[in-house]
């Protein structure tokens, strides 16, 4: 999909560890005029809301229910997250959010937040066309 509509592709491959810093921002430790400080490091979510660019979200159904909360703000018509630094990361129009996971109605595998599933259009697929997968390589 990047390459069809040439846009830059942020990726996260998620699971049951995976943390807002992992997807939002994380902080990272600098030096500025030969004094250590704490910075943020944009993550894979912010810079997709900021470039704008595609946010690809593998396996999203195992990210904990809190966290796949946390991104509401993103995926609603408020286009923007708040960074654990109070820094608001506006989304740039154009932005795509685009995640994946194997619906389950097993009790150890999460399906997704009832808040999150809202806010996306569902596509379901037996199994890719190989036109596509052809067009894709």
């Amino acid at each position: 999909m990047s390459k069809i509509l040439q846009m830059p592709l942020f990726s996260k491959g998620c699971g049951t560890k995976t943390t807002e810093s992992h997807l939002i921002s994380h902080p990272v430790l600098t030096q500025e005029n030969g004094a250590s400080i704490t910075k943020h490091e944009n993550g894979p979510v912010a810079r997709a809301l900021e470039t704008p660019g595609i946010f690809y979200g593998d396996e999203y159904n195992l990210v904990k229910s809190d966290v796949q909360k946390r991104l509401n703000s993103a995926l609603d018509d408020r286009c923007e997250i708040d960074r654990n630094d109070g820094v608001k990361i506006m989304g740039k129009k154009g932005y795509w959010f685009v995640i994946s996971y194997n619906p389950s109605k097993s009790l150890v595998q999460r399906d997704l937040e009832e808040s999150v599933a809202d806010r996306f259009v569902h596509l379901h697929f037996e199994e890719m066309d190989s036109t596509m997968l052809s067009y894709l390589a």
